[in-house]
């Protein structure tokens, strides 16, 4: 009998300990929208959330990483500032940027997948996780802005632009999963 009510106090502090860490993170997220840089000849805005979101789904798994993209993405569905430029409003996801905003789930399930089950938790196996969570974020973003741009330009103005940004983004996201501790596991 006392195991049960140990087990169960401990289950809902697991529990509340994820509501936590979901909610923040999806909250960190939102902070992330007012650094971006609109470029003159692109629709796509250099933009930090992305790897936010990359960093956060590699420290808390694809579970909690989705959800708390999935929260950023209804704060803003439902109005609140929080995309690029401090934006919000259900019309980006039909924008020429809205793709990028669904890549956004797609990259944190992904990235957070593979952190659960990556063999070896090293700098090299972070940078990989996180560019091809990249990668999966240009990708959804490339699909919608060419139905706007066309392919070509799709991809000189919502691809090519942003490769060195999003290296130098990606190899800062490994040195914080670093001194957050990724190797250990320890969220």
């Amino acid at each position: 009998m006392m195991t049960t009510h140990i087990s169960t106090y401990s289950e809902s502090k697991s529990v509340a300990k994820d509501i936590f860490l979901v909610f923040s993170a999806s909250i960190l997220i939102c902070l992330f929208s007012n650094l971006s840089i609109y470029l003159p000849f692109t629709p796509v805005p250099i933009v930090t959330q992305n790897h936010a979101i990359l960093l956060l789904a590699l420290m808390l798994g694809a579970k909690r990483g989705f959800i708390a993209t999935f929260l950023f993405l209804t704060y803003g569905a439902l109005n609140f500032p929080v995309f690029a430029g401090s934006f919000g409003g259900i019309a980006k996801f039909f924008g020429p940027t809205g793709g990028y905003l669904i890549g956004y789930l797609c990259a944190a399930y992904f990235v957070g997948y593979m952190s659960e089950r990556a063999s070896s938790r090293t700098p090299l196996t972070a940078f990989t996780i996180m560019g091809l969570g990249s990668l999966i974020i240009h990708l959804c973003g490339f699909v919608a802005l060419s139905f706007w741009t066309g392919m070509v330009k799709a991809v000189l103005l919502g691809f090519l632009p942003f490769v060195v940004g999003d290296i130098f983004k990606i190899v800062v996201g490994v040195k914080l999963a670093q001194v957050m501790r990724w190797t250990q596991k320890t969220i």
